[in-house]
């Protein structure tokens, strides 16, 4: 299990909420309702996304505003009113051959566990490098402000709730746009693209447009701490590859950590252009591994 722990129960709203006489337990005010309240006491957010089929998806969620609306008390709300860090946010999914996949806020249980914990970082790249690249197209292109909902009353509420209104406005016409919307999205597409990075480094799909990873990351100006492990790619890591990580760093790092161990097809030119992008940067705290990059010479690092 991704979180295991006997005082840690799941609240699934499908059980929760009578299904056959769902308006009776909404309510207009969206942190009136059981999603909210449930939403309020608990360590984080499990996601379940859908593939693509003949008829729906992929990631049929995020194409909901109901979920929507949780996205957004996972990642912004309770951040921005409780000054508090955003909840876990857990995407998992399902593939024909290898069965369930994970995308994780940090290790599961299990890799929490290992005592090497440079391994268990490893294990948890490894498996995030299966989840389906369909899926995750669809979480670096999501606009949860065009989510919809089976009432269309219920969209007008969540998005007001989601955009600051009061109780009194919930009914209003929701605003088209909102920074608010955005943040969200923002958020939520980052996470997406920080999980999937070196996926597509390794499938040469870095600078396709449809998956957009470095300017979901490049754009994240909450992006504080950026760190990637890129040991055991070999040779996928060349060139062109630092320079899609060098583009993916966001405008207000304040810590960056790079491993780079064993990765042997890059040189200097690489690195230079992720220098010359660290230049100006407020940087805090910076660590980079180059053990092994058999590339790079003493000589790289006097220039």
């Amino acid at each position: 299990p991704t979180r295991r722990s006997s005082d840690r129960p799941y609240w699934i709203c499908a059980y929760a909420n009578r299904q056959h006489c769902l308006g009776e337990e909404l309510s207009n005010d969206p942190a009136e309702t059981s999603f909210f309240k449930a939403l309020e006491i608990a360590r984080g957010v499990l996601v379940i996304l859908d593939r693509k089929t003949d008829t729906t998806g992929p990631a049929t969620p995020f194409t909901r505003v109901w979920c929507a609306y949780e996205a957004y008390v996972a990642l912004i709300q309770r951040a921005s009113t409780r000054g508090e860090r955003p909840m876990l946010l857990d995407l998992a999914t399902t593939c024909p051959v290898s069965g369930p996949q994970l995308l994780t806020d940090g290790l599961t249980d299990a890799e929490a566990a290992m005592p090497d914990q440079s391994f268990a970082g490893a294990v948890s790249n490894l498996r995030q490098l299966a989840f389906p690249i369909e899926v995750i197209s669809a979480g670096l292109n999501v606009q949860l402000e065009k989510a919809e909902a089976s009432q269309s009353s219920d969209k007008t509420h969540i998005l007001n709730a989601i955009a600051g209104r009061s109780k009194e406005e919930l009914d209003l016409d929701y605003p088209k746009a909102h920074e608010k919307y955005e943040l969200v999205n923002m958020q939520l597409s980052t996470k997406f693209a920080l999980a999937s990075w070196m996926l597509a480094a390794r499938i040469k799909r870095l600078d396709d447009p449809t998956i957009p990873i470095t300017r979901a990351c490049a754009r994240n100006w909450l992006l504080e701490k950026f760190e990637m492990d890129l040991s055991g790619m070999g040779k996928d890591v060349d060139d062109a590859v630092l320079c899609h990580l060098a583009a993916s760093l966001p405008p207000g790092l304040r810590q960056l950590r790079l491993v780079f161990r064993g990765c042997t097809a890059f040189t200097e030119t690489g690195l230079a252009a992720l220098a010359a992008k660290l230049n100006g940067k407020q940087l805090q705290h910076l660590s980079l591994d180059f053990e092994d990059c058999l590339q790079l010479t003493d000589a790289t690092f006097l220039k």
